[in-house]
């Protein structure tokens, strides 16, 4: 098995020389490449990943968002398995070779994950259910979010498999966050890569659908782990415009869930751009976008 490795950078300065250090003893004898696509960051990021020996460095003029810059990374490669990986994870030593090791081991699953922690050694609890209208509502609209409180963030708990033992061991999952993500790069082909009609959100969610939809599996491997900053770009941005960036993904989603599911969303959405907010203009502009039909069904 060869991997490439697909790092998509955007102001990631802090965080890549840590990542990129922890690659070697993380892969140990398992071959790999590694290609960082740089999104027109503003600081030495691109510098410090073409100053690595060994690391193919694709220099983007503007920043397009990470679906694109990742499936810019993901063609340049030869290799039988992708892995899309954050420049703010952490890779133990062995974790990737184990990771490598455990999808090998089930042929039927398109790819596999680890567990995450934050770096204070708390779980993360990065898996994601693919979850209904109603709990997708609870758990990404502000008002659905104050909802889910008042009910012990019950949606977002079940969401977030927040009902696992920590370590979870092994078992099939519904999807996981992109920041560490190795997929077997046909099955990743076949299905057309990342759906460009998203920017930076919901592109691993619409992906693992198509192929949850397949019936074959994503393997959560809970007996490795990586350590993961989580958002650390995001940070840089507005809260209001991550937030604008969700709900317009989100949108983009549902157009290929059923009608009733559908509808609900959308409803809820344009509840919560009338509720009082100080960027109520501009963050409506941005969340009613366009939004693109189903390029395809899985």
């Amino acid at each position: 098995m060869t991997v490439d490795v697909v790092v998509v950078a955007w102001n990631s300065a802090d965080d890549l020389p840590a990542m990129l250090d922890s690659l070697p003893a993380a892969f140990g004898a398992v071959d790999y490449e590694l290609v960082v696509v740089d999104n027109a960051s503003g600081d030495d990021s691109a510098a410090l990943a073409a100053a690595r020996e060994g690391t193919r460095l694709v220099r983007l003029e503007s920043n397009t968002g990470f679906t694109h810059a990742a499936n810019v990374g993901a063609r340049l490669g030869h290799g039988d398995l992708l892995l899309f990986l954050n420049p703010d994870v952490v890779c133990p030593p062995a974790s990737m070779a184990r990771l490598v090791d455990a999808l090998a081991s089930r042929p039927e699953a398109w790819g596999a994950t680890p567990w995450f922690r934050f770096p204070d050694g708390e779980p993360q609890y990065f898996w994601r259910r693919l979850v209904g209208g109603a709990v997708t509502v609870l758990c990404f609209t502000r008002w659905g979010k104050r909802l889910d409180a008042a009910l012990g963030h019950r949606a977002w708990r079940w969401r977030c498999y927040r009902d696992l033992p920590d370590p979870p061991g092994r078992r099939d999952i519904d999807g996981v966050g992109a920041a560490c993500l190795l997929v077997g790069r046909s099955a990743f082909t076949e299905a057309g890569g990342f759906d460009e009609r998203y920017f930076n959100f919901f592109q691993d969610g619409h992906l693992e659908r198509q192929l949850r939809r397949q019936g074959r599996p994503l393997l959560g491997v809970g007996d490795v782990e990586v350590s993961h900053r989580a958002g650390s770009t995001l940070v840089r941005l507005p809260p209001w415009q991550v937030d604008a960036q969700m709900l317009l993904a989100l949108r983009q989603f549902v157009r290929d869930e059923p009608p009733l599911r559908r509808l609900l969303v959308e409803a809820a959405i344009r509840l919560d751009l009338w509720l009082p907010h100080p960027h109520r203009k501009d963050r409506r502009r941005a969340v009613l976008a366009p939004v693109r039909a189903p390029l395809h069904r899985g």
